[in-house]
């Protein structure tokens, strides 16, 4: 008993070391390394970049791939749309129960608490935020509750409606991809299915199938006041690795061509209305540093455990425009996590390091040729 307890010990002790080291190693890498891991990986990685209105890299821009909380741009637009045309108040006033009907514990990497966190003053004295509130939460904290709210607000068919509009075919449609995390237990429940059997239905049913899941399960979290379907179905089963991959799998898709065609769009300040301009540079915008080289930047991203997806956007001082999408899909999900630490460095340093911009253009250039 006692070598045994001794062994299991070590064994202990020598993951936790395992863990460690890597840990480390992980937080050495820079955005050469995700350059590296692009040149290496194309059959699971995209990337498009546009310099002065021009591509100069197309590397794999064609391929759809799920998209994880980067979809959330597309209802930003259309938000900012319908804002602008006057079929919603931006000021109008919204119980914050009404949003947390839609709130899934665990299921966003602590977004929507980071989200109520910056507002805690505010909530202090009151229970009601803005519509620009919530869509703010959606955009630049990531909340998923404050983007079903929204996706209700807006409407589906508009939102889907967005992306012919803004020229997206290649886009899969949008539906409400929070709720459709709670589809595998809702039929795990329905049918009686477990395990294999489980994985087996969810994987062979069609995507209309699985979006109309993910419609009905909206439904009911949008007419529920105590949670009880999100305390039932978001159970430990649902977190499990091959219903996560499931997840994501099914999760709209689009290219990182169409996605920095989007920026490109949103950063002309040209494309869009004046008053559709002011509310997406107010949502998606973020303030430059004073010492930046840029007088407009503006950037969104998403992660699962097998997608990292990030695209940005910037203006310099003279005048020049980038506009950068970067797609990883990762069926194992082996890298992701350190991935997901230096995706945004990544084309941060494209942003702002010419050089380096120039050397992945160069490298990954001649893969794709």
């Amino acid at each position: 008993m006692i070598w045994t307890a001794l062994v299991v010990c070590l064994l202990i002790i020598a993951f936790f070391a395992l863990a460690a080291i890597l840990q480390y190693a992980d937080n050495k890498k820079t955005a050469q390394h995700v350059l590296t891991y692009f040149a290496k990986n194309r059959v699971y990685s995209s990337l498009y970049i546009l310099h002065n209105d021009q591509p100069v890299l197309e590397y794999n821009s064609n391929k759809v791939m799920p998209l994880a909380s980067t979809v959330k741009l597309i209802l930003a637009v259309e938000y900012a749309k319908q804002a602008a045309h006057g079929l919603i108040n931006p000021e109008t006033l919204v119980s914050l129960n009404d949003v947390e009907r839609y709130y899934i514990p665990g299921t966003d990497g602590g977004a929507h608490s980071s989200w109520k966190y910056d507002l805690k003053d505010y909530l202090e004295n009151s229970n009601e935020v803005t519509l620009d509130e919530i869509a703010r939460g959606m955009i630049q904290f990531s909340s998923n509750a404050c983007t079903e709210y929204i996706f209700e607000l807006l409407g589906g068919d508009r939102i889907n409606a967005s992306l012919a509009e803004l020229g997206m075919l290649n886009h899969t449609s949008i539906f409400p991809i929070s709720s459709a995390m709670l589809a595998s237990m809702y039929v795990h429940d329905k049918e009686g299915l477990e395990g294999k059997r489980l994985i087996k239905r969810m994987r062979e049913m069609s995507q209309e199938e699985y979006m109309s899941y993910a419609c009905i399960l909206h439904n009911i979290l949008k007419n529920e006041s105590d949670s009880a379907t999100i305390k039932t179905l978001n159970r430990k089963e649902s977190f499990k690795r091959s219903i996560q991959k499931l997840e994501s799998e099914r999760l709209p898709s689009g290219t990182t061509k169409e996605y920095a065609s989007l920026m490109n769009k949103i950063n002309s300040a040209t494309y869009f209305s004046p008053d559709v301009q002011k509310i997406l540079d107010r949502l998606v915008g973020r303030q430059p540093s004073a010492k930046s080289q840029y007088t407009r930047i503006g950037f969104k991203g998403g992660t699962t455990l097998f997608v990292v997806t990030s695209a940005m956007y910037g203006c310099k001082k003279n005048g020049e425009t980038i506009e950068i999408a970067a797609f990883v899909n990762n069926s194992t999900g082996t890298e992701n996590l350190w991935l997901r630490n230096k995706f945004d460095d990544f084309l941060a340093t494209m942003m702002r390091d010419d050089e380096f911009r120039n050397k992945v253009i160069e490298k990954l250039a001649s893969i794709a040729n």
